[in-house]
């Protein structure tokens, strides 16, 4: 798109030799560097938002995390590569935030300049992606960021799923399994069409594959199902408070709806 100043380079690569360094970063918030051509208004209060959120939550010291013009060695790399989450794109700050001290890193200004050619990644999805790294960042990569969006799409469900069941249920009264199942039915097919769009958008299924996805993804969340409806109901019937029921089995079934269409609806390993 050239946006990265590759005069740069040469500066970089000098530094990178004569210091030793584990990386080089070209960042565009010291003095010298700006955003300013390469951005709209929006887009740079943006940047500036996202550059402070991930300092502060992973305590990376570099200015520029979000940059996507760096040079590192390729040693030091595989030394972190295989910690890395596969999902998202700001590889940078995910490096950084497993490297942690034990990197020797210098930065150089460079100006960011307007787009050439192509068009920009950053959207919605990325967004929410960025923040899912956040958060499996912070878990100290106990979850992926896969896991993050398929639990956000997962509360988005929970919302879906409680309000069928309130409105099933407010049109049969007394019949809360009934209101459960068709509730789970209806978060089912939203939680599918959600996870294409965002969890599992590097392969999302299109045509006719989406439709087999969709049968795919009830036939390996049945069990799921089951376990939700039945605990829910058995909940209920304890405890007849219809959110704490409904969300205790929409929980019972998140982890295995997780994996089940992680393995064999988008077959993911």
């Amino acid at each position: 798109d050239l946006q990265h100043d590759e005069t740069r380079l040469p500066l970089m690569m000098d530094l990178f030799i004569q210091a030793d360094l584990d990386l080089v970063v070209a960042s565009r918030n010291i003095d010298g560097g700006s955003s300013e051509a390469g951005f709209s208004s929006l887009r740079h209060w943006g940047s500036d938002q996202a550059t402070r959120l991930t300092r502060r939550a992973l305590g990376i010291s570099v200015t520029d995390p979000m940059s996507g013009f760096f040079m590192v060695r390729r040693s030091s790399f595989h030394q972190v590569s295989p910690h890395l989450q596969l999902a998202g794109f700001k590889i940078l700050a995910d490096m950084l935030a497993v490297a942690g001290p034990r990197w020797q890193v210098r930065e150089i200004p460079y100006s960011f300049r307007q787009r050439q050619f192509g068009t920009s990644k950053m959207d919605r999805m990325v967004a929410l992606e960025f923040l899912g790294l956040l958060v499996a960042r912070k878990t100290g990569g106990l979850v992926s960021i896969k896991f993050v969006l398929f639990g956000f799409v997962g509360a988005v469900g929970v919302l879906v799923q409680l309000a069928v069941v309130w409105m099933v249920f407010s049109l049969v009264p007394g019949q809360f399994a009934l209101a459960q199942g068709c509730g789970v039915a209806v978060a089912i097919a939203n939680n599918f069409v959600l996870n294409n769009m965002l969890t599992y958008r590097d392969r999302a299924l299109k045509g006719r594959a989406f439709l087999q996805g969709l049968a795919s993804f009830y036939v390996v969340c049945a069990f799921g199902a089951v376990l939700n409806i039945g605990l829910a109901d058995l909940i209920y019937g304890m405890l007849p408070v219809l959110s704490l029921a409904s969300i205790a089995g929409a929980v019972a079934g998140a982890m295995w709806n997780f994996v089940a269409s992680s393995m064999f609806t988008w077959r993911a390993r």
